[in-house]
């Protein structure tokens, strides 16, 4: 299958899967939450936004990711190429990571450069343990951020669970070049220098 033809499924999936989140919330639907109701006297290229907005103050200000989801959800029917969208849509499911990832990937498939979705695609492969994903994700990290000293820390943590120290040692070399000393990088450092005898 081609690779578009994987996007257009994996969009139509994240749509149908947050709409079934709404479904899921009681005998009020999206249709009569009163922000879905105001949106459709917003004109028609401000209403997504209005939605996406009205999704995010629920989300801060009150705590209610059923409701967050539906008024996320309502955003990709008018706008399936929302990428804030998919990015926050991942941070209301990021306790159960398999089911975040989704929405995780086509944030980052529609904005690829952006390295707040890139971040959240790494910790959630971290938290469903599939490495050799994180450790791609992180590789692309150090190059799009390099000026965090977190990304090397967890590169390095991910080459020796793959059972590569020295490729780890590297990693941490470069941070220390770049930052100078940080005593969890130096420490981290150490051990591994530990581990394999040197």
């Amino acid at each position: 299958m081609k690779g578009s033809n994987l996007f257009y499924i994996a969009v139509t999936a994240t749509v149908l899967l947050s709409c079934s989140v709404v479904s899921h919330g009681g005998s009020r639907g999206a249709a009569a939450d009163p922000a879905v109701r105001a949106a459709k006297y917003y004109p028609t290229p401000e209403r997504a936004t209005f939605l996406y907005t009205e999704g995010l103050k629920n989300s801060l200000m009150h705590g209610d990711p059923r409701r967050s989801a539906a008024l996320f959800g309502e955003v990709l029917k008018l706008d399936s190429l929302h990428a804030p969208t998919y990015y926050e849509l991942a941070n209301l499911f990021a306790q159960t990571p398999q089911q975040a990832i989704p929405y995780s990937r086509n944030a980052l498939r529609l904005d690829s450069a952006n390295t707040w979705y890139l971040t959240q695609l790494g910790q959630l492969y971290l938290g469903t343990k599939a490495y050799d994903s994180a450790l791609r994700v992180y590789n692309k990290l150090l190059k799009l951020a390099p000026g965090n000293p977190d990304n090397y820390v967890r590169l390095a943590a991910l080459y020796e669970q793959q059972g590569q120290p020295f490729s780890a040692i590297s990693v941490l070399d470069t941070a220390e070049t770049r930052f100078g000393i940080i005593e969890g990088v130096s420490g981290y450092k150490r051990q591994l220098l530990i581990n394999v005898k040197l």
